[in-house]
């Protein structure tokens, strides 16, 4: 571990390189030495989770039928 060059994830509450960081955050961990992050992998995975339930919830019977009728 390397403390200016690690970041801890906090989804997966593991420490990664800070190449493999998707955002920063300005507070610390291990007294402001490994600052707190979310990985590239966790924020991927969170942005496809958001974007199903956007999705789901955009989607209703009315509008389903409106579809169809154009068709």
């Amino acid at each position: 571990m390397n403390p200016s060059r690690d970041v801890y994830c906090l989804k997966c509450a593991t420490i990664v390189p800070r190449e493999q960081a998707d955002q920063i955050f300005k507070t610390g961990f291990y007294k402001i030495t490994t600052p707190l992050a979310i990985c590239i992998k966790c924020s991927h995975e969170e942005s496809e989770k958001i974007h199903i339930e956007i999705n789901y919830e955009d989607f209703n019977d009315i509008k389903y039928r409106e579809i169809q009728a154009a068709l």
